[in-house]
């Protein structure tokens, strides 16, 4: 009984996250922007202090702090520039850590060459240069006047997917 209440306010507060996204497509962007920095720095320093170490090769840590500086950068970047910068210069933020995101997820394919030729475990990290990769492309679609509508489109099919989750939660609340 316990699970299926904290399962039903999950979904409303997905749904809470699609009226944002429909009626308050910048304060998302913006939401999501910061959050895509605070991401990035953690992950730079993930890079510098735990992956440039699994391996002994030089070029293999050279790139792997390469990679944590430049997303630290760019993450610190993408938390400040809204706050500090015209609109102009933030656009061209979101451009940089779009393309910090890229070349992020390029120099981490090379990574697991180096850590699959090694045999260490290099799975996981095929997702992370996924994830950067998608994020890189919403970067550079949102600046559009499309990328707005598009954040609306997705709420819309939030809110409406949730609704009919709620929905059948609650009526079947007494399985979960």
């Amino acid at each position: 009984m316990f699970q299926s209440r904290i399962i039903i306010v999950v979904w409303i507060l997905v749904i809470f996250l699609g009226m944002i996204m429909i009626f308050s497509p910048q304060g998302f962007l913006l939401t999501l922007i910061i959050g895509i920095g605070v991401v990035s720095v953690l992950n730079g320093l993930y890079n510098a202090f735990y992956l440039a170490r699994l391996l002994d090769d030089k070029s293999f840590k050279n790139m792997i702090l390469f990679r944590g500086t430049v997303s630290i950068i760019a993450g610190i970047a993408a938390i400040l520039a809204p706050r500090f910068f015209a609109a102009a210069v933030w656009t061209v933020i979101m451009y940089c850590v779009a393309a910090e995101l890229i070349l992020s997820s390029i120099i981490m394919l090379l990574a697991i060459g180096k850590l699959k030729a090694d045999e260490k475990p290099y799975r996981g990290y095929y997702y992370e240069a996924a994830v950067s990769l998608f994020l890189a492309l919403v970067l550079f679609a949102v600046p559009a006047a499309v990328g707005l509508t598009l954040i609306r489109v997705a709420g819309i099919l939030i809110v409406l997917t949730s609704i009919f989750a709620l929905i059948w939660v609650i009526r079947n609340r007494k399985e979960l």
